[in-house]
């Protein structure tokens, strides 16, 4: 199993995509990276061939503090000099140099710091010197024990300023591994950090993927710090200021073009890891966990039908059911703790805890899962509404429609008698309508001029638009036949 076959990988040139692929997959991977499909190629590396050789050298800055202005040892300047020239010809095999060429080789950013440093003044005149001795002779004695003193102590380079000397004046060929991660929905890409990997740097036995004490650890060693992601920002991680020509990918998703595969190949900030170090795979699965659903932004777009309630090593891990978990297996699922991507509490802090689950989302709990599910149905339930109103609304017109071309063919026929009645009633309500100066149509308030229609049974009368639709009397409400009225 190989990085390839775990990750979408995009090379920053085809033409050498065989021999990435080689030295990509000559990287021996361990079970714990393993996990399910949707997971994985959520993320994507982008391998760059650049040989990456460390910054080119000049000047180093040193800083000597708290120094007292009138003593200054040059003796301890000198030794501290000398202990950085033999560990710079040490990193470029220059070691038939002379000591006369420290200052010219010295190059880095790097700022050492000798505290508590106390030294001679520099040489005086002879006549300064005698009036000096003679006005205090014991205070200079005793300047010159310390001196004597402190030539005779151990320069100790701090080991970090020792290891940066090395890694930046040596030339060192890395392969470079830039993580990002896919928006859910398109491609589209954010840019999480950068892998610089080695056959050189230093590496402990016991995290040694082809040592023999590959492992192997003390019983009383904390082993946890291993698989805490701020411990290796503050330790490991290398920050030259160089991320800014990528600075649109660092809180935003975009898309992956030449420009940006074209700027990762000068950037030199990120994890250092040996090739065989587990630490790189470890760092590497504690950010795909970190990054998963972008901290829940993901879960407002994803159904509740995409959750599935389990355990953490069927979430996030795919091992096989006869496999013996390894020390870093069970480092990795001891120390994973789950929070809910959406009220933040806290749903999976052992390895027997179960949660909702989704790989392209994240976590949620019970609480925030059941109210997921209550709004989506509450919403399918908005839908259908809206759905049938315009059905509705559809099915009246239709119906309208049929009811004015059945009521323009109907005709009536009333007999004599009821005739009569129509008259007496009609004109009883006209006169009545007349008198009260009220000779309106009840329905639209209009005055009754032409166009007229009257109820046959109550004597009302209405415009014929007014009373097209309806099969009642409008005030009096009984059931009618209207009948157009000729005045």
């Amino acid at each position: 199993m190989g990085l390839t076959e775990l990750f979408d990988i995009v090379y920053s040139d085809e033409s050498i995509k065989s021999e990435l692929d080689e030295m990509v997959n000559n990287i021996k991977i361990e079970t714990f990276m393993n996990a399910p499909d949707d997971i994985n190629k959520q993320f994507v590396l982008v391998a760059c061939k650049n040989v990456i050789y460390n910054k080119t050298y000049n000047k180093l800055k040193l800083e000597f503090h708290n120094i007292n202005e009138n003593k200054i040892n040059n003796s301890l300047i000198s030794k501290t000099l000398e202990k950085l020239q033999s560990i710079i010809n040490e990193s470029l095999d220059l070691s038939h140099e002379s000591n006369d060429d420290i200052y010219k080789i010295i190059d880095t950013n790097i700022d050492t710091n000798i505290d508590e440093a106390e030294s001679e003044s520099e040489s005086e005149s002879d006549d300064e010197h005698e009036a000096e001795h003679e006005h205090d002779s014991d205070d200079e004695h005793e300047a010159e024990h310390e001196s004597e003193a402190d030539a005779d102590k151990e320069i100790k380079i701090p080991y970090e300023v020792e290891n940066n000397i090395k890694m930046i004046l040596s030339k060192t060929e890395c392969l470079q591994l830039h993580l990002f991660h896919r928006n859910y929905s398109d491609d589209t890409y954010k840019y999480i950090t950068t892998f610089l990997l080695n056959n050189k740097l230093p590496i402990q036995d016991n995290l040694n993927l082809n040592h023999e004490k590959y492992g192997e650890f003390e019983k009383d060693e904390d082993i946890n710090n291993y698989v805490n992601l701020t411990n290796y920002y503050n330790k490991i991680y290398r920050d030259y200021n160089d991320l800014t020509n990528i600075y649109n990918y660092l809180e935003n998703y975009d898309v992956m073009n030449n420009y940006l595969i074209n700027d990762l190949g000068n950037i030199l900030s990120g994890f250092y890891f040996n090739y065989n170090d587990v630490r790189f795979q470890l760092v590497l699965k504690m950010l795909i966990l970190t990054y998963i659903g972008n901290y829940g932004t993901f879960s407002k777009y994803i159904s509740y039908k995409h959750y599935v309630k389990n355990k953490s090593i069927t979430n996030y891990f795919k091992y096989k059911h006869d496999y013996k978990l390894s020390i870093f297996d069970d480092l990795v699922l001891d120390n994973l703790k789950i929070w809910c991507d959406t009220c933040n509490d806290k749903i999976g802090l052992t390895t027997i805890d179960v949660y909702y689950h989704s790989n392209i989302a994240g976590d949620l709990c019970d609480k925030c899962f059941n109210s997921k599910k209550k709004r989506y149905y509450e919403h399918i339930n908005y839908i259908k509404k809206k759905m049938l109103l315009l059905g509705r609304i559809e099915v009246f017109k239709k119906e309208v429609i049929k009811t004015r071309k059945f009521l323009k063919k109907r005709k009536y026929k009333i007999k004599k008698k009821n005739y009569y009645e129509l008259i007496e009633k009609m004109n009883k309500n006209l006169i009545e309508n007349t008198n009260s100066s009220e000779n309106i149509c009840k329905i639209c308030y209009n005055p009754l001029i032409d166009d007229i229609y009257v109820g046959s049974k109550c004597g009302h009368c209405f415009h014929r638009e007014c009373i097209e639709c309806c099969d009642k009397c409008q005030i009096c409400r009984e059931e009618t036949d209207f009948i157009k009225l000729f005045l």
